[in-house]
């Protein structure tokens, strides 16, 4: 506690009117010491309780003040509640292990970190670069292919209560942690590392048909975006990798999604792209169009804005043809003259 602490700045009032305060300094307590209040409070034998004393302790160290917050917050959430079946508390480790923590407990742990050791650091780093939370799956994936050891150390944090590990799925506790271990390690570049993790990602997902993985990759890459890119094929594939991505979106009907991606994917083509990779070019613009109609009208403009450009740098008739007809279906509900005339033309 700082010395300029309101706390201390009220100690020293009260002991400047000659009142005499006495502080005492509270531990945390142990593991053993909480799974024994705890019994004590919820009226059960210890073997009961010792699981769920086991996730009280990893969320709050001990912390006498963070507990008695924890199971307050538990009851009023209706995550440790009276079961009259039962006739006993009874409470829900699932829900629990998935809730946010509160924001002070959340603080404490998150000043921790630095303490953990520098395997856990770094894991909880990449933790970081996914976001709030990173399938289990997709950790393995990066552990085997960049040789980079995740995993484990991240059943550390997750014993010191920094994340959870439920359902095949890792998560932050908190937003707090999740920002500060995105800054732990100093001198590594977040961008280069979800470029590295995305292109893992995606790459395997084209080979497996794992949607939810490519989705995954393809949103790592996109936040990185061009300016990480350091190799010329590298464009290429990225584009290509938004393109698949939108391609399945749209499969689900999703097209607002899918026309972002097609737009992401077409931000990584360079200044040439028409003339080296043209019938790429008229495909990835041919699906944002026709992904922009189907959102009702919702990105029009960027439809001709796209529409513009495969007209104006196709080779033949046939490139144009989707075009020419999206833009035929959007004006015979607008402009039924224009419409005709436009048919008539093509």
């Amino acid at each position: 506690m700082p010395e300029d602490h309101s706390f201390r700045k009220m100690i020293t009032a009260i002991r400047a009117l000659g009142v005499q305060a006495v502080q005492l300094k509270l531990n945390c307590m142990t593991e053993d010491t909480l799974s024994k209040v705890t019994s004590n409070a919820l009226c059960l034998p210890p073997r009961l309780v010792k699981s769920f004393c086991h996730i009280l302790y990893s969320r709050t160290k001990g912390n006498a003040l963070f507990f008695m917050q924890l199971l307050i917050l538990l009851s009023r959430e209706g995550l440790l509640y009276l079961d009259f079946r039962q006739k006993r508390w009874a409470w829900n480790e699932e829900k629990i292990l998935s809730m946010k923590l509160p924001d002070n407990i959340a603080i404490c742990l998150a000043n921790s970190l630095g303490k953990l050791s520098a395997e856990v650091q770094i894991a909880l780093n990449v933790l970081s670069t996914f976001g709030a939370s990173a399938k289990l799956s997709h950790l393995e994936l990066l552990e085997n292919q960049l040789g980079i050891i995740i995993v484990e150390p991240l059943k550390e944090a997750a014993a010191e209560g920094c994340v959870t590990n439920s359902s095949g799925t890792f998560r932050f506790c908190h937003d707090r942690i999740q920002d500060v271990a995105l800054e732990l390690i100093t001198g590594l570049d977040n961008r280069s590392n979800c470029l590295s993790f995305g292109r893992c990602l995606a790459k395997e997902a084209l080979e497996t048909s794992d949607n939810n993985m490519l989705f995954t990759g393809v949103d790592l890459i996109n936040r990185a975006g061009p300016l990480a890119i350091s190799v010329d094929e590298d464009y290429y594939n990225m584009a290509r990798y938004n393109m698949e991505a939108g391609k399945r979106a749209m499969s689900m009907a999703a097209f607002d999604t899918a026309f972002l991606l097609f737009q992401s994917g077409i931000s990584f083509l360079r200044d040439g792209h028409w003339q080296s990779f043209h019938p790429f070019s008229i495909e990835i613009f041919e699906l944002a169009c026709k992904s922009a109609a189907a959102t009702g009208g919702r990105h029009i403009q960027g439809l001709m804005v796209l529409s513009n450009q495969v007209l104006k740098n196709a080779r033949s008739f046939e490139d144009t043809v989707e075009v020419q007809l999206i833009n035929l279906s959007l004006l015979s509900y607008t402009n039924g003259t224009e419409a005709l005339q436009l048919g008539l033309a093509v």
